[in-house]
């Protein structure tokens, strides 16, 4: 509606006045969830912490204790390679769809939400699954299926198939994200209480982080071997994501794989090395 009665330019204007209202939000409305560590145990309200008299420092892990940590490093490894390669589709897939094979704004959309549906069935086809495996064993062929379908994408492109096969494969592919995702966030999650607000600060600059590199590349890298650069960039992206997991596989602690909460009075893990200065 904007684009008809303004210009696509008003999207920026409208999205960028959502994301101060956004922030004024958070700042102001939102209550403080983070609970006062003292001694090595949470409380949830500061007037529990005075009166429970306990004393000592309290034993939260720094940024870089946790990133050590290998099935958080790894998760983020993994998680941002398969999430690079997400954003290559994204930069590439509109102007693939529109400028070579002919399809117009609406029809780009409808690829757009049937792909997006895609990834929704995926997500609630993976909460089911995970009530009898655990994240890391989904997460351990999730990331590989979604390098074999990319590959099939890539050939089916280089071959210049017809979007009746092309897309199938797209879909399948982009469907995969709804598994890869919430079972990498659920691995590199799996740490105690004090230190989940770190570990989610990794996996979430990990998640984006590395599209500032895939996303150029679509638009700069050459055709290789007649695959387009688009295809090039997401089977790279998920190559170097499965190669995270072979060069892990056989050293990952067994650190609750589920990805749920550990108990907030919970040993931390042993230590890692001390951050550099």
């Amino acid at each position: 509606m904007l684009e008809a009665g303004l210009s696509w330019r008003w999207i920026f204007g409208v999205t960028f006045a959502l994301g101060i209202v956004g922030i004024a939000l958070t700042l102001f409305a939102l209550p403080e969830t983070h609970p006062r560590w003292i001694g090595g145990r949470a409380y949830d309200n500061p007037a529990d912490a005075e009166t429970a008299g306990a004393e000592g420092p309290a034993r939260q892990p720094n940024l870089w204790q946790v990133l050590c940590r290998r099935h958080v490093l790894t998760s983020a490894l993994v998680l941002g390679f398969a999430g690079a390669a997400m954003i290559a589709h994204l930069a590439g897939l509109s102007f693939f769809l529109q400028n070579e094979r002919g399809l117009g704004p609406a029809g780009y959309s409808a690829v757009f939400a049937a792909d997006a549906a895609g990834m929704i069935i995926a997500n609630n086809v993976n909460r089911m699954l995970l009530r009898r495996w655990s994240a890391q064993t989904l997460l351990s062929v999730s990331v590989p299926t979604m390098l074999g379908l990319a590959v099939v994408f890539a050939i089916l492109l280089r071959a210049e198939a017809p979007l009746a096969a092309v897309l199938p494969s797209l879909f399948m592919l982009i469907s995969c994200w709804g598994f890869v995702m919430p079972n990498a966030i659920a691995v590199g999650m799996s740490v105690e209480r004090s230190a989940g607000g770190r570990a989610s600060a990794i996996l979430g600059v990990s998640q984006f982080g590395f599209s500032v590199i895939s996303a150029p590349a679509v638009g700069s890298v050459p055709v290789l071997l007649g695959v387009p650069p688009m295809a090039s960039v997401i089977v790279v992206c998920l190559a170097l994501a499965v190669l995270v997991q072979l060069a892990a596989r056989f050293r990952l602690p067994q650190a609750d794989p589920a990805g749920t909460d550990m108990d907030a009075d919970a040993e931390p893990k042993p230590a890692c090395p001390a951050a550099p200065a």
